[in-house]
């Protein structure tokens, strides 16, 4: 998930958008946040999300993370994923900084930011970052960032494979995310069904309609 609030892109309004249609299913919302390891020693971690299917993309650990770095993780995801509709961010200066925003724009991709100073337009984030800390981060603890960056890989697997989730029918999050490719997909082979049908229509008409002699 991206969540930024800046002069840049255009501004988040708050409300959670439902796709209308499969072509725009897919809405990332990125963010980054801190986290210690014992002797005091910060990483920062990178966290992208679906926000339509709960897909966990990315919790990408590093000891520091600027734009150059986000933008070659974001790029991994989109050749792993595909391009999402749009993304939002937090008004960090690793999301706003003129490299990633012209990539962006570049890519087609639509950016959101939600107001400087108010985390809770990203209510689902803050939500899942809390669970994340919780449940991932808080019950262990890091001697080296090998040991977080496994941890976190292992929760993040449980979390969009195992684990169903109500607000997607009791459906995990790869599941849902399936469906929905596979609905797509299925209408799309409709329409190009339907289009090389009518097609066929004007060349040669069906002879049960043709007039009497």
């Amino acid at each position: 998930m991206w969540s930024v609030g800046c002069s840049a892109g255009s501004q988040w309004t708050g409300k959670a958008q439902t796709p209308q249609n499969a072509d725009a299913i897919f809405q990332w919302v990125r963010t980054l946040f801190a986290s210690r390891m014992p002797k005091e020693r910060a990483y920062r971690v990178l966290s992208a999300v679906d926000e339509y299917t709960r897909e966990v993309h990315a919790l990408h650990a590093a000891r520091s993370i600027g734009a150059e770095k986000g933008q070659e993780v974001m790029r991994e995801l989109i050749e792993t994923h595909g391009a999402p509709g749009d993304i939002r961010s937090d008004n960090g200066p690793e999301f706003i900084a003129k490299s990633p925003q012209r990539w962006l724009a570049q890519a087609g991709i639509k950016t959101l930011y939600i107001e400087p100073g108010c985390p809770w337009q990203n209510a689902y984030v803050e939500s899942f970052h809390d669970k994340f800390r919780r449940e991932g981060l808080a019950r262990e603890l890091f001697d080296t960032l090998g040991e977080a960056r496994a941890v976190m890989g292992a929760w993040r697997w449980k979390f969009n494979q195992v684990r169903p989730h109500r607000s997607l029918g009791m459906r995990t999050p790869e599941e849902f995310a399936r469906e929905l490719v596979c609905e797509r997909e299925r209408v799309a082979q409709s329409a190009s069904c339907a289009a090389a049908y009518g097609l066929r229509s004007r060349s040669r008409p069906d002879l049960l309609t043709l007039p009497g002699p």
